[in-house]
C-alpha cells in the first residue's frame, strides 16, 4: 500500500468540536488540536498518463518492465546528466560531439518518469501557486541560458529544463519518487557550477551575449544578472525539496510507504478541545462555523482504511487511497503560551473597546505614514540654503519615523501575543525564511537606492508588516477576540504593500527623484598576463 504525504496551508476554520458525550465546552477552554479542517481528495493510483496513453494490458506490462528496468535508467540518466555538464563547460568544438549522446542517456528515464505521473495529484498541483512560481523560474533560468549558448547544445538545456520540471512533479510521483530526490540533490551544485561560470564569463558563449541587455523604459537589465537571480531563487527551491526529503536519499522505492509532498497545500484548523475529546476521533466533515485564519503548513500522510471506509472491501480498491494528516509535532496547541506570559490572564472576554480602538488606531497611522512616506522626494532633491528648508526637511523626516514608530507598537503587541509553539514552528518553516529572505534583501536595495535617507524608516515599516502577515497564523482564537481582531482587518496591510510595490515600480520606469542608479556589486575577473612579457 502506497502512503502520502503532504504539507499545508491555506485558510483553517477553527471551531469547537461537537461530541455527543463531551462536556460542552467553556470559554476557559485553552486547548486546541491541529487537524484538517474539509475532507481530503482520494486518489486514483492507477490513473497515470501511461494508463491514458496504453492499453491496461500494455500498461501493465510497461509499470512492470519499469520496475525492473528503472535503477539502470536512473544511473544512465545521471551519466548522460554528468556528460550534458561537460558539455557545456568544456569548449565549444568538445561540446558539440558530446551533446547527443548525453541526450541519449538522459531521455529514457525522463520519459517514464513523465508516463508514471499521477494524473490526479497533477490536477491539485497545477491549483498551487508554488508550482507556478517555480515551474516559471526554472523555465526562466534555462531560457536565459539559451541566450548565451545559441548553439546545437541548447537541447541540453531544454534536457536539463525537463529533469528540473519534475522536481516540480514529485508529488505526483509516487513510484520514482526516490531517485527523482536524488538528482534533484544532484541538480544543486550543477547550477551553483554554472551560475559561478557565468558570473565570471568562462562558459564558452557568444561574446556578444554576455553583454546582453534588456531595455525596459530607462531601466536596464543584464542578462548575466538575470539569469543569476533566477538560478539561486531555483536552488534555494531544490534544497527546500532535498532537505525535505532527506531520509530518502539512502532508501530504494520498495523500501519506502510514505511519499512526502512538498508542493501541496490544504487547508488545516484549530479546533477547541473538550474533555471527551482525547477519546473520541474527530470528523473533519462537521466544521461549524467560528474564526477563519491563515494556519502554517503542515505533513499529510494516509490512514486509507480508516479515512477512506471503500478501501476496507479489499483487492478491487486498492489504488483508491486518501491523503491525511499523519502525526503533528503540534497535535495540541495550549493558547495560554504566548510569548508575553500575562496574554493568559486577560484570555477571558475582551479588552477594553478604548483600548482596543486606539491600538488599531496607532495600526492604521503607522500602514498610512508609512505608504505615503515612499513618495517623498528623496535628500538631495532638497535645498539646505534656507532655515525654511531646513524645517521642511525636519518635517519630512517625522512622517517615516512616525509610521515606523507606530508600526513597531502594532506589530511588537501581536508577536507577544503570539503562541510559541505555533512561532517556533513558523519561523523554521521554508514558506517563511524563502519571503522573509527575498523581502529584507529586496529591502536592502530599495534601501540603497534611496541611498539610506531618512525614507529608510519606511522601508524597515513595510518589513515589520511583511513579517506581520506571515507570524499572523500564531495569534490564536481567544487572544483574537481578546484583541478584537477580525481576518478582514489584514486586507488594508496588502493593499498598503501593493502600494508600496506599485509607487517602487513606477520610479523605476521613469525618471523619478524617488530613486537613484547605484551599483551594488561589482565583480570583474583579473585581466590575464601578456603572453609576450
Amino acid at each position: 500500500m502506497v502512503h502520502v504525504t503532504e504539507r499545508l496551508s491555506t485558510t483553517a476554520r477553527v471551531a469547537p468540536s461537537p461530541s455527543p458525550n463531551a462536556i460542552p465546552v467553556t470559554p476557559q477552554a485553552h486547548i486546541y488540536k491541529l487537524e484538517a479542517a474539509e475532507q481530503l481528495p482520494v486518489l486514483n493510483l492507477r490513473l497515470t498518463i501511461s494508463w491514458l496513453l496504453c492499453t491496461p494490458e500494455r500498461n501493465l506490462r510497461f509499470l512492470r518492465w519499469n520496475k525492473r528496468q528503472f535503477r539502470t535508467l536512473s544511473h544512465l540518466h545521471r551519466i548522460g546528466a554528468f556528460v550534458g555538464f561537460v558539455a557545456l563547460v568544456v569548449p565549444r568544438p568538445y561540446g558539440l560531439y558530446l551533446t547527443f549522446p548525453s541526450l541519449l542517456c538522459c531521455l529514457p528515464a525522463i520519459c517514464c518518469s513523465y508516463a508514471m505521473l499521477s494524473i490526479d495529484m497533477v490536477r491539485i498541483l497545477f491549483e498551487q501557486y508554488d508550482f507556478w512560481f517555480f515551474t516559471a523560474v526554472n523555465l526562466l533560468t534555462w531560457t536565459l541560458l539559451t541566450w548565451l549558448v545559441w548553439d546545437v547544445r541548447v537541447l541540453l538545456l531544454a534536457n536539463g529544463a525537463l529533469t528540473l520540471q519534475l522536481t516540480m512533479f514529485l508529488d505526483a510521483n509516487f513510484r520514482t519518487f526516490v531517485p527523482a530526490v536524488k538528482s534533484c540533490a544532484i541538480a544543486i551544485p550543477v547550477i551553483l557550477v554554472l551560475s559561478i561560470l557565468v558570473a565570471m564569463k568562462r562558459l564558452d558563449a557568444l561574446p556578444e551575449a554576455y553583454a546582453k541587455t534588456f531595455q525596459i523604459a530607462r531601466l536596464q537589465l543584464q542578462l548575466v544578472d538575470l539569469f543569476l537571480n533566477t538560478s539561486v531563487t531555483l536552488v534555494l527551491f531544490l534544497i527546500r525539496k532535498t532537505y525535505t526529503k532527506r531520509k530518502l536519499l539512502q532508501r530504494r522505492n520498495a523500501q519506502t510507504r510514505v511519499v512526502g509532498c512538498v508542493i501541496y497545500h490544504a487547508k488545516l484548523q484549530l479546533r477547541a478541545m473538550t474533555v471527551a475529546s482525547h477519546h473520541s476521533e474527530q470528523s473533519t466533515n462537521d466544521r461549524p462555523s467560528a474564526y477563519e485564519t491563515h494556519v502554517l503548513r503542515k505533513q499529510l500522510g494516509i490512514t486509507a482504511h480508516k479515512l477512506y471506509p471503500a478501501l476496507k472491501t479489499g483487492r478491487p480498491a486498492h489504488y483508491r487511497q486518501q491523503l491525511t494528516l499523519v502525526s503533528l509535532r503540534l497535535s495540541t496547541i495550549d493558547t495560554r503560551r504566548t510569548l508575553w506570559s500575562r496574554w493568559c490572564q486577560h484570555s477571558v472576554g475582551n479588552l477594553l473597546i478604548v483600548v482596543q480602538v486606539l491600538l488599531y488606531v496607532l495600526g492604521a497611522a503607522g500602514l498610512f505614514c508609512t505608504a505615503g512616506s515612499l513618495l517623498l522626494p528623496s535628500v538631495a532633491s532638497t535645498n539646505h540654503d534656507s532655515e525654511a528648508n531646513m524645517l521642511s526637511q525636519r518635517a519630512l523626516l517625522a512622517i517615516p519615523f512616525s509610521g515606523f514608530a507606530a508600526t513597531t507598537v502594532f506589530v511588537t503587541i501581536f508577536v507577544l501575543a503570539s503562541q510559541i509553539d505555533i512561532l517556533r514552528a513558523l519561523i523554521r518553516n521554508f514558506n517563511f525564511l524563502f519571503p522573509s529572505l527575498q523581502c529584507t534583501l529586496a529591502s536592502l536595495c530599495l534601501a540603497d537606492t534611496m541611498r539610506w535617507d531618512y525614507r529608510v524608516w519606511a522601508i524597515a515599516a513595510f518589513w515589520l508588516w511583511f513579517h506581520w502577515i506571515l507570524v499572523l497564523d500564531a495569534v490564536t482564537p481567544p487572544v483574537r477576540t481578546l484583541l478584537g481582531f477580525r481576518k478582514s482587518m489584514v486586507i488594508p496591510v496588502v493593499v498598503g504593500f501593493w502600494f508600496g510595490i506599485a509607487s517602487v515600480a513606477v520610479a523605476l520606469f521613469v525618471d523619478s527623484p524617488i530613486l537613484s542608479d547605484r551599483v551594488l556589486l561589482r565583480c570583474s575577473r583579473p585581466r590575464e598576463r601578456d603572453s609576450s612579457c
